[in-house]
Parts: structure tokens; sequence; C-alpha cells
């Protein structure tokens, strides 16, 4: 079987091979010669010109900006001695405040509220055994009794509602010594951070 296919593509090739020489050879007795009669165009010319072109000026460039100074750290204490600021102590109790006159104008002097009684927020367990830590910020409203009224959160960088919501418990229940304007006791808005550290 494959002996004859042999054959017969042996036999086809031949006969292509005389048909495609026949082909030619009628070809160029039909058309004996080819003239080409194609006129190339004449040479081009070019004319290059020189003008008197100026010189060319390069103007300088404005100097760089001067480096910042930047400080470095050094062993010796820059500041003499003698030039160093005293010991002073601050007086922070406020409770005698009062208005103070300024030029004319009475300035209402005001204490914010101070933290006497804090309770310490529970971390809660799901969140301490999977190790979340972060911050919770809380907006706190301080009534005139010293007690919290209002929490609000401002941030929570924990990512866990549970962490959010025991800052806030343990933030109703603190106490404060609340705020005074004037003299007068008033209710006030302060901020707290509540850190849950597994540390």
């Amino acid at each position: 079987m494959k002996i004859r296919e042999d054959i017969s593509y042996r036999l086809r090739l031949e006969w292509a091979i005389i048909f495609s020489i026949l082909l030619i050879l009628v070809f160029l007795n039909l058309y004996p010669t080819f003239e080409f009669n194609r006129e190339l165009p004449d040479s081009i010319q070019i004319n290059i010109v020189i003008e008197d072109v100026p010189p060319t000026r390069q103007g300088r460039l404005k100097p760089p900006p001067p480096r910042p100074i930047i400080p470095v750290p050094s062993e010796d204490d820059p500041i003499p001695e003698d030039e160093i600021i005293t010991k002073f102590q601050f007086n922070t109790d406020y409770t005698n405040a009062s208005n103070e006159n300024v030029g004319g104008m009475e300035v209402i002097s005001t204490i914010p509220a101070r933290l006497i009684k804090e309770v310490i927020p529970e971390y809660p367990s799901e969140d301490y055994s999977r190790g979340v830590t972060g911050y919770v910020k809380l907006h706190i409203h301080i009534d005139d009794d010293g007690g919290v009224t209002d929490v609000v959160v401002l941030e929570n960088t924990t990512g866990s509602l549970r962490c959010a919501d025991a800052a806030k418990a343990a933030a109703l229940k603190c106490k404060y010594q609340p705020a005074r304007r004037g003299g007068k006791v008033v209710g006030s808005w302060m901020s707290r951070i509540i850190k849950f550290d597994i540390k």
C-alpha cells in the first residue's frame, strides 16, 4: 500500500514538473522579448545656501538655592550653663480661680474637668486571644456633677467593636471633677484615649 502511494506521488510530481516547463516554453514563445522603456528622472540638483547665522549665546543659569542647614547631633551642650532656664514650679490648684480683668476686658477663666476615679476597661477575651491591639479615642461629655453622660467613639484602631464597646462602658463608669467657667461648675466635653495592648 505504501509502495503504491510512493509511486503515485512520484508520477504526480513528474507530471507537474513537465507541465510547468511546457507552460514556461509557451509563455516565452508568445512573448519573446520584453522591452523596458522606463525613463529615469533627471538628477535632482540641490542648492545649499549658507547665510550669515549669528553666533549663539548661552546665558548663565541662576545659581541653585543654598542648601538647608541640617542640624547635626552633638554630644556637647550648645546652651551655656548661665543661660539655662531655672526650675519653675507651676501652680496647678485652680479651685480658687476667678475672672481676670485684662485691659478693661473681663476674661472668664475656664478650668477643664479632672479625672478622679478611673475604670479600666475589660479586654475582650476573644480579641485578647486573637492578639488584637490598638486604641480607641473617645469624646466624653461630663455633666456639672462630674458624671459621664455621653460617650462618642472618634477613632478605633483595633478594628474591633467589642473593644470599642468595652472602652465606652468603662468611660461611662468614670468619675470627674467637673469643669469650671468663671467660678461656676459647668458641663464639658473632653477626649480620652483607651489603649488595648497585650503587653
